[in-house]
């Protein structure tokens, strides 16, 4: 007898070798936790490498390799027993600040900046460019521009706004896990190194911009205790970025 055609393939309940190798393919690519961590590693590439976002900072010295390859080089090699492993050591950490349910409530509330994160990073940048022109003037395409009621239409302020806001989105959505938290803002922080006339405590700077921004983005619901949760959040982000530029 030939071989078994694909139809015949599903009614044994065995793939074909052809739809194997492609389900393997297409799997590796986008379908499996390792797929979707490559696929964010070429993505974040295209904007990271030499870069912050759209916006090149002087270098120092050559671009280095994009801060996530190996964020998603780990987790493409990460074995089933270092998951549960994390998992197993779950929890906040107890430099946060924050009671177990105030943590269930800065999740919840910030599911609402998550759907709207590319905004929340504009008015962020905003706000952090009216209160530090130097800071603005860092930005090499940033730094002539105006502040004016159009801002909000440019499309290169608001991809960097993503990209920022981005890594804000991981900690806080994994602010409940401190080894993930705590890892993923730090390295970004590393990254920081290779633009001249950068500093640890400019991070800090972004402290207050940053609250003023998802309090747009919540309106009503950023209520006085919701505000003392993201105050104690993003501190706790900063000082981790702040330690993480410092030991590298």
């Amino acid at each position: 007898a030939g071989p078994l055609t694909a139809q015949q393939h599903r009614h044994t309940g065995f793939a074909s070798p052809a739809s194997e190798r492609s389900r393997s393919a297409s799997g590796h690519q986008f379908g499996t936790k390792q797929g979707q961590a490559a696929q964010r590693t070429l993505m974040g590439c295209t904007q990271f490498k030499g870069r912050l976002g759209s916006v090149r900072f002087s270098d120092k010295r050559q671009p280095r390799q994009c801060p996530y390859a190996a964020d998603a080089g780990a987790e493409a090699d990460g074995s089933a027993s270092g998951q549960q492993q994390a998992e197993a050591k779950k929890e906040a950490d107890p430099k946060l600040g924050l009671t177990e349910r105030e943590v269930y409530k800065l999740k919840t509330s910030w599911k609402a900046v998550h759907r709207k994160v590319s905004d929340t990073g504009v008015e962020m940048f905003i706000s952090l460019f009216r209160t530090n022109k130097d800071l603005q003037a860092m930005f090499v395409k940033f730094s002539h521009l105006e502040l004016s009621d159009n801002i909000r239409e440019n499309g290169e302020l608001a991809l960097h706004g993503e990209l920022v806001m981005g890594i804000l989105d991981e900690a806080i959505l994994n602010i409940d896990n401190m080894e993930v938290t705590r890892q993923r803002v730090r390295r970004a922080a590393a990254t920081h190194q290779k633009f001249a006339g950068f500093y640890a405590k400019l991070f800090w700077a972004m402290e207050q911009p940053f609250l003023e921004a998802v309090k747009l983005t919540l309106e009503d619901r950023y209520n006085d205790s919701i505000a003392e949760i993201y105050a104690k959040t993003i501190h706790y982000i900063l000082g981790e970025m702040e330690a993480g530029f410092l030991e590298n």
